[in-house]
């Protein structure tokens, strides 16, 4: 499963799937109480919860409308107050309630929400030209004509066509306002903007994103400055895994709207899935300070860092989505992987533990915290996690892998070579599984059937033609081993091990002089090797003298 997969897994939410299909039905009513369940009952670290709230707006929304239309102004404020509630980054929201309270003759409320929508989106025309219009009538004569002015500009720049719901209005609005006859030049009306909206989320909904991409496409033709549409657009490209497509929006989205928190956490999402970690780990932090206290924010932060080997800043960041959050098993699971990489072995079993108590946490959770036991030398609770996984139907290269690890520490070396072998029969290129497979049959003296198994192998690793090398060595072929140890050595020049083995070489064919000089060059970096020390007389290493 990809990363974004892993952020999001809504299938396990019943009642989120159920309000999405009814949403998709456009019973929005039903929509919304099945939407509001599942936000209840989840925490607001899952992204359920935000995209619960995302959708209830958005069914608040369309049953405002239809109320607005109906002329049950009273209720359509309801529903267009929800909505805000829900989700008040968005300027649409506010547009359409700031028009519903001006209908109620509800001035100074109208102008506020105007407001708010205009601040939220600067090249928002038709909010802009509304505000206008309900300044003109309400006798702000000054303000109105800066409003319109810049209604005028915006049109004129970019003379893109309008919603029905404003176009509607204007055609039956009597007014004298002098720049208003300027402004309808500007404007053309579109009805097929709504539906592709509304066709472009059904379809997004129901995992067709070639077509949302398609759909939201073309409503961003007809309005190019609204970030909500560049953010939903950008949500189909990654969800078809056009990261740079998805990356331009979002930059779109936050250019139009830099307050636009969501547009600025997925631009990380985006570089997170291509472990980008460094550009990630920048679009959270300004999402974190922007949104403080977001456990979820907090906890991609962190965990970010923790991917950078940045500890100190992942502990920050992690405690606080904790401090936010105490039962968000997935940044409880990260702080697990934290302790164990900063020394606190056993607080972090029991913090890993923990966090598998999610049912949501599942393979990843206990794989990390199986492989854990393993260099812990916890050789049972290591095979035990990795058999749950693999009878749970986890049955991938790496699991068996792991597996096969475990039976080579236990000595189980006829079990351990079957698991390496099944894992090669599902990834016949994993090259780790090729390595320990190779280095079992050396043990078992087969030294012609452990070079086959590294045949063919185009990857540049160090282990590889070490173990090549070994392998050679064992043959008593030192040319070539004495080759594939100094291959190893160009490619990790501190890799001790090849090191050692050379120095071997060279002294078995009595070139002592080199070997010395490669021994002296281990002690340079690893100043405690025994098997360093010892060839070259020296004994252990004596602490005080260093």
């Amino acid at each position: 499963m990809s990363l974004w997969g892993r952020i999001l897994g809504l299938e396990k939410n019943k009642y989120y799937q159920e309000g999405i299909r009814y949403y998709n039905e456009g019973k929005y009513d039903l929509a919304i109480e099945a939407l509001e369940r599942a936000i209840a009952e989840t925490a607001t670290s899952d992204p359920t919860y935000a995209l619960g709230r995302f959708y209830a707006a958005e069914s608040h929304a369309h049953l405002g409308i239809a109320k607005f239309h109906a002329g049950e102004l009273e209720e359509a404020l309801v529903h267009f107050e929800k909505a805000v509630e829900e989700n008040s980054t968005y300027p649409d929201l506010f547009y359409r309630m700031g028009v519903t309270l001006h209908k109620l003759g509800r001035f100074d409320e109208a102008v506020e929400a105007l407001r708010r929508a205009v601040d939220l989106n600067r090249n928002y025309f038709e909010a802009v030209c509304y505000l206008g219009i309900v300044l003109y009538e309400g006798g702000k004569t000054e303000d109105a004509d800066l409003c319109l002015k810049r209604a005028v500009e915006i049109g004129a720049e970019n003379p893109s066509p309008i919603s029905k719901f404003l176009s509607d209005h204007l055609s039956g609005t009597e007014t004298d306002i002098p720049p208003l006859s300027k402004i309808k030049e500007l404007i053309v009306t579109d009805s097929d903007f709504d539906t592709y909206v509304k066709d472009g989320t059904a379809a997004y909904n129901t995992g067709n994103f070639e077509a949302s991409v398609s759909y939201f496409s073309e409503a961003v033709k007809i309005h190019p400055n609204y970030a909500d549409l560049r953010f939903k657009l950008a949500l189909s490209y990654l969800k078809l895994g056009n990261h740079e497509r998805a990356r331009e929006e979002l930059e779109e989205a936050l250019s139009i709207n830099p307050q636009y928190t969501e547009a600025r956490f997925y631009l990380g999402i985006t570089y997170l899935d291509e472990r980008r970690y460094r550009e990630a780990a920048e679009h959270f932090r300004r999402a974190a300070d922007e949104r403080p206290d977001y456990a979820d924010i907090q906890c991609f932060l962190g965990s970010t860092y923790l991917y950078l080997g940045e500890l100190e800043l992942a502990r920050k960041a992690l405690e606080r989505s904790l401090e936010i959050s105490p039962g968000y098993t997935k940044a409880r699971y990260y702080y697990g992987l934290l302790e164990y990489l900063s020394g606190d072995k056993d607080q972090a079993v029991h913090d890993l533990t923990e966090s598998m108590k999610d049912e949501n946490q599942g393979e990843n959770a206990n794989l990390n915290l199986a492989l854990v036991h393993l260099k812990e030398g916890n050789l049972e609770e290591a095979m035990a996690l990795l058999k749950d996984i693999l009878d749970a139907g986890g049955e991938s290269a790496d699991i068996l892998y792991f597996i096969g690890e475990v039976y080579m520490k236990m000595e189980a070396y006829s079990q351990a070579e079957e698991f390496f072998r099944r894992a090669l029969e599902i990834n016949a290129d994993f090259l780790r599984a090729k390595e320990s497979l190779a280095v079992l049959l050396m043990r078992k003296g087969e030294y012609s059937e452990a070079e086959k198994v590294l045949d063919h192998c185009d990857s540049d690793f160090a282990d590889m033609y070490k173990i090549l090398g070994d392998i050679k060595f064992f043959k008593g072929a030192l040319d070539e081993a004495e080759k594939l140890y100094r291959k190893s050595l160009e490619i990790n020049s501190q890799y001790c091990e090849a090191a050692l083995s050379l120095s071997l070489v060279l002294r078995k064919k009595n070139e002592f002089e080199e070997a010395e000089e490669i021994l002296n060059k281990v002690l340079t970096y690893d100043p405690e090797n025994i098997v360093a020390r010892n060839l070259l007389g020296r004994g252990p290493l004596d602490l005080d003298s260093v």
